[in-house]
């Protein structure tokens, strides 16, 4: 199963995307966040034991890979969507996401430009 289609079956549980077998998440208004605690949740409700999680031999005939393995690669898609964001200073993009949007190289912890 694709990503895609890991994603599609979290919408299409509709109001109930956010509730496991034994548990439930109340979405935070992150877009990206409420996805994940989504996946986490249909991962729930497909393996009542995350040790059943993990072994994409078990899963591939019906889903693709197993949830575990298509949490991680949302997780993956969703942290590159906050990468490549440009420095303030120098412009860069090819270094994570900072809290002030400043790479180190340009930017020493504890610099403050405010004064």
């Amino acid at each position: 199963m694709s990503l895609q289609k890991w994603t599609e079956m979290i919408e299409k549980r509709g109001d109930r995307k956010y509730n496991a077998y034994y548990y439930s998440f109340e979405p935070t208004g992150d877009e990206d966040i409420d996805l994940l605690l989504a996946s986490f949740a249909l991962a729930g409700k497909l393996a009542h034991h995350t040790e059943n999680w993990s072994d994409d031999r078990d899963w591939s005939e019906h889903y693709g890979a197993a949830p575990a393995t298509q949490i991680q690669a949302l997780a993956n898609q969703l942290a590159a969507k906050r990468y490549n964001e440009p420095c303030w200073d120098c412009g860069r993009t090819d270094l994570p996401l900072h809290v002030d949007y400043r790479c180190p190289e340009c930017h020493e912890p504890g610099d403050d430009d405010d004064g």
